[in-house]
C-alpha cells in the first residue's frame, strides 16, 4: 500500500514543479514532458527485474517509478485543464475543461479492463510470473499514441 501511496503523494510535487514549468515553457511542452515521464516509468515497471534477480533494489526501483508516475500525473492534470480551457471557445471552456477530469477514472476503468483480460487469458501461475507485466507494457503503446496526438 505504501508503494501505491507514494505515487499519490508525489502528485503534489509534480503539480508544484510543472505548474511553474508550464508557466515558463508553455503548457504543450510541459504536457509532452509529463506524458513521457509517465510512459517511461510505466514501461520501467513492466521491465523491472524481480526481487530474486536484484534483491532489495527491486522494491526501491518500483517505488522510484511510482514516484515518477505521481510527479507526472501531478504535472499533467493542471496543465491539461488549462490547455483545454485556453483552446476552447469562450462559451464552452468549462464544459471542455471538464473532460480532463474524466481522464483519471477513464484510465482506471481501462486499466482494470486490461488486467481482467490478462488474468482471464492465462493461468494464475503465468500471471504471477510474468503476465502482470503486460498491462504495464501497454504503456509503450499509449506513449506512442500520446506523442502522435
Amino acid at each position: 500500500m505504501a508503494t501505491f501511496a507514494a505515487g499519490f503523494l508525489a502528485r503534489l510535487v509534480g503539480a508544484a514543479i510543472f505548474g511553474h514549468v508550464g508557466d515558463r515553457l508553455g503548457r504543450k511542452i510541459t504536457l509532452q514532458i509529463t506524458l513521457t515521464l509517465m510512459g517511461m516509468a510505466t514501461i520501467g515497471i513492466a521491465l523491472l527485474p524481480t526481487y530474486r534477480e536484484i534483491g532489495e533494489m527491486a522494491p526501491i526501483i518500483l517505488v522510484t517509478f511510482r514516484v515518477i508516475q505521481g510527479i507526472a500525473v501531478g504535472g499533467e492534470w493542471g496543465g491539461a485543464v488549462l490547455l483545454i480551457g485556453e483552446h476552447s471557445t469562450r462559451n464552452r471552456r468549462g464544459y471542455s475543461s471538464s473532460f480532463a477530469q474524466l481522464g483519471s477514472p477513464a484510465g482506471t476503468l481501462l486499466a482494470n479492463a486490461v488486467v481482467l483480460v490478462t488474468i482471464a487469458s492465462m493461468s494464475t501461475d503465468d500471471f504471477v510470473a510474468w503476465g502482470w507485466r503486460l498491462p504495464f507494457a501497454v504503456g509503450a503503446l499509449l506513449l506512442a499514441v500520446g506523442w502522435y496526438m
